[in-house]
């Protein structure tokens, strides 16, 4: 039986109109982890995954006694900024006290993992991983975290890759200069000032340089150039350590997007901006645009080489 105010009601209402703001694209997709060979997770799939791992531990976190290292190596035989990457981990070996995972990008025209080896010494695990131009660090990364996956409360791993190695922009001498001065400042930042490092982690999750935050813009500008997901924030120049107990207690820590910008993307993916520090910031994370990082006069006090 019907009347008509039980049609009315069938009747679809018409969704509301905002016209204050340009309609936003849509999000990306449900997670997924396509570097790990997987599709994408069901609902079910996820709400599994989220209740089996334990609790992120209280603030504030325990110490870091461990301390990993996991580094993404492309040695570029045109470009000497390999090398130069190398002499900097090699400069502060010690700090790692831990696990040392260099993962070395092979193929036609690179330097032989030999070559690497006989440099760093035995010291280290070697991943001999065949690069893919497309993917670049991505190639790698997750094979890293596989390899270092734990939830010790006083474990951390700080994480890198061969700055200015991909290209030499040979006709751009001021880009190779602001490289190399970014390079030697996350060097000099996240491993010579160790204890200060030490002490933001027992407040954060991640510490990192150059942070860029976006969380307090409109999500239709949190796009890569090549349309990758920003997140809220990240790290810019991709170095960074983490604590274990945090990271790989999440759910999502494996999930690594198809994209050469998602190792630099990840942690802004699993963090609030409020989760992680920069003990270098040259300017307020929100400020948009940033400073161009590949102009050198915005590198203050620069560290030579």
């Amino acid at each position: 039986m019907s009347n008509k105010f039980t049609n009315r009601r069938r009747q679809p209402r018409s969704p509301p109109i905002c016209i204050s703001k340009p309609p936003k694209p849509p999000y990306p997709p449900y997670p997924y982890s396509a570097a790990a060979g997987g599709g994408p997770l069901t609902r079910t799939q996820q709400w599994v995954k989220d209740s089996t791992l334990p609790p992120v531990p209280a603030r504030p976190y325990e110490k870091i006694t461990v301390r990993n290292l996991a580094f993404h190596l492309y040695p570029n035989p045109r470009n000497p900024a390999w090398f130069r990457n190398l002499h900097e981990l090699k400069k502060r070996w010690p700090l790692f006290n831990g696990r040392r995972l260099i993962a070395v990008a092979t193929g036609p025209g690179l330097v032989s993992p030999d070559i690497i080896k006989q440099y760093l010494g035995p010291n280290a695990d070697y991943l001999e991983i065949s690069n893919d131009p497309r993917l670049r660090e991505t190639r790698t990364f997750l094979p890293l975290l596989r390899e270092l996956r734990s939830i010790a409360c006083n474990e951390a791993t700080f994480y890198a890759h061969s700055k200015g190695a991909s290209s030499h922009h040979p006709d751009d001498d001021g880009k190779r200069i602001a490289i190399r001065y970014w390079r030697n400042r996350m060097y000099s930042e996240l491993l010579d000032r160790w204890p200060a490092v030490a002490a933001t982690l027992e407040r954060y999750t991640a510490c990192g340089t150059f942070k860029i935050d976006y969380s307090l813009l409109e999500h239709y500008v949190m796009y890569s150039p090549t349309g990758y997901y920003w997140g809220n924030w990240h790290f810019a120049g991709n170095f960074y350590w983490f604590r274990h107990d945090c990271i790989f207690r999440n759910p999502h820590w494996s999930e690594i997007g198809d994209d050469p910008y998602a190792v630099e993307m990840w942690l802004g993916k699993l963090l609030d901006t409020g989760d992680a520090h920069s003990i270098y910031q040259p300017w307020v994370p929100t400020e948009h645009p940033p400073p161009d990082l590949y102009n050198p006069s915005s590198h203050v006090d620069p560290i030579r080489d």
